[in-house]
């Protein structure tokens, strides 16, 4: 976990309503491009997938839900708190990123899963008869 203080600007084109945000590598803890981090602001906080910049290292990358969810303004700064999230962190943002390219896969892997797990508690049922 680690706070920044940013300077807010606006996201690139292609990174609007797909759950990414932009920080340079500096800011991100030697974490990889796609890792997922916990943004907060105070009280507020959503899951983003965090890519890097080549801009100055003190600015963050946001698209206006993301802006609206911290409360923060283009151009303005803001203090974030950025925390590495684990497996159910991932997981939970996968299925909750607006970007149906992403969330309708984990949907479908989700209940897969569920199916499977069903398939096989009938089929041990089965044999145990």
């Amino acid at each position: 976990m680690a706070s920044y203080k940013f300077k807010v600007s606006k996201a690139p084109f292609d990174d609007i309503g797909r759950g990414r945000i932009r920080i340079h590598n500096s800011r991100r803890d030697g974490a990889k491009r796609f890792t997922v981090f916990k943004i907060s602001s105070g009280d507020r906080s959503f899951l983003a997938s965090v890519l890097g910049h080549e801009d100055e290292a003190d600015k963050i990358l946001l698209d206006i839900d993301q802006r609206a969810d911290l409360g923060v303004v283009e151009n303005g700064s803001t203090e974030l708190t950025l925390t590495r999230v684990g497996f159910c962190g991932r997981v939970r943002w996968y299925l909750s990123v607006p970007d149906p390219a992403v969330h309708v896969p984990a949907w479908l892997a989700v209940w897969s899963v569920a199916l499977g797990a069903l398939g096989l508690i009938l089929g041990a049922i089965s044999l145990a008869r």
